[in-house]
């Protein structure tokens, strides 16, 4: 299972930023301006390296990364598909 701090590393390494406050509540997209298009992108790659998962294209819509909240849960539900 993934935790909060290992989804704060991960966009912290991308995003080049301190996300030592961030909780399940941050807001992602449209709150971050360093999380634009290509970030998202070297996110998903990112994030799929490191939980050893693999994102639909149904998956990579902005309600998803809406908050670290909702990132966590889904790579969490991808990570117990067989749970």
């Amino acid at each position: 299972m993934a935790t909060l701090a290992q989804i704060n590393q991960v966009l912290a390494d991308i995003l080049s930023i301190n996300t030592d406050s961030f909780s399940d509540e941050t807001s992602l997209l449209g709150s971050l301006p360093e999380l634009d298009s290509m970030a998202v992108m070297m996110l998903i790659l990112a994030l799929e390296n490191q939980f050893q998962i693999v994102f639909d294209n149904d998956e990579v819509e902005a309600e998803n990364f809406e908050s670290v909240g909702k990132l966590l849960k889904l790579i969490n539900d991808k990570q117990c598909y067989f749970c």
